[in-house]
Order: C-alpha cells, then structure tokens, then sequence
C-alpha cells in the first residue's frame, strides 16, 4: 500500500485502510420481494452501506415482515427495476459516490 501513496505526508503512516464500495448502475438501495421467490426479501445498499445501513435494514425488515414499509416508498426499488443488461428504468442518484458522471465518462 505504501507503494500506492505518491504523497509526502504519507510516508510516516503506520496504517493504511482501503475498501471497496459496491453500488448498483442507479446508485439507489435495493428493497424489495424477490421476484418469484415470496418469502425472499432482497436488501442492498447501493452503495455507502453505512450511510444507508439503518434505513434500508428497517425497510427490508418491514417489507418482510408485512409487505410494505413507511420508511420510504420501495415500489420502484426492487430488482425488477434492472433490465437483462443490468440498465435501471430509475434516473441515478446525483450525488452518490462514486460519482456516476465520472464513471459513464470511462
């Protein structure tokens, strides 16, 4: 890792953490039933789990345990948003890391 800083100030680091973030194509969470599958309730951040971490939980946990939640209106954010090339029908979120701007533009 040190090798990969080409900083100054990094020189003295004793530690360096790194992480991956895994995010959907639309930036957004994924809540919602899985499709055929009733008793399956899929619960993805979409990216910043920490951040979303607490909302997404209780939504996915009132979507499998009624069908439905009052944290926020999951209608639109199940699986069935993806198309077969993984393209969501939903705009991206503007301000999610990493910014989706700059990855369309790679």
């Amino acid at each position: 890792m040190f090798s990969l800083c080409q900083h100054r100030s990094c020189a003295n680091e004793n530690r360096i953490w790194a992480a991956t973030i895994d995010y959907t194509p639309d930036h957004l969470p994924i809540i919602g039933r899985a499709p055929g599958l009733d008793h399956v309730t899929v619960a993805c951040a979409g990216g910043a789990g920490m951040m979303w971490g607490p909302g997404v939980a209780k939504a996915a946990a009132d979507v499998a345990l009624t069908g439905a939640t009052d944290v926020l209106d999951v209608s639109s954010l199940g699986l069935d948003r993806f198309d077969e090339a993984g393209r969501s029908r939903l705009a991206t979120d503007p301000i999610a890391l990493p910014f989706p701007e700059r990855i369309s533009a790679q």
